[in-house]
């Protein structure tokens, strides 16, 4: 591939990937306010970086939680709590400890 195939694909890659993430944000934003879904404390699984928590916070939730195996994406999110946990093992949560937990581009990773 000559460069300036390459620099092409890598600016659409970049590009779609943004793309794609503002319509996942805009979607998940939309469906949540038709549906009502709101409350104190919200967990999202295999969060990364939090590209949803301004969203969660647009929605009134005082608490994310950020639950991912990515240390170094969690480094960059801004949760309230960050907890680095396999998404294939056992939560470490109980049962009933929150409103909503929210799972985006995560089953696709999942054995």
């Amino acid at each position: 591939m000559n460069a300036g195939k390459y620099i092409w694909y890598r600016e659409f890659r970049n590009n779609y990937n943004l793309f794609c993430t503002s319509l996942r944000i805009k979607s998940i934003n939309k469906f949540m306010k038709k549906e009502g879904i709101s409350g104190n404390m919200i967990i999202d699984l295999g969060a990364g970086r939090g590209v949803f928590n301004k969203s969660f916070r647009e929605l009134k939730f005082k608490k994310i939680i950020a639950v991912d195996r990515d240390d170094k994406a969690l480094q960059k999110n801004d949760a309230y709590e960050k907890i680095i946990e396999d998404l294939e093992e056992k939560l470490p949560f109980r049962d009933q400890l929150c409103e909503c937990v929210v799972g985006t581009k995560v089953m696709e990773h999942l054995a």
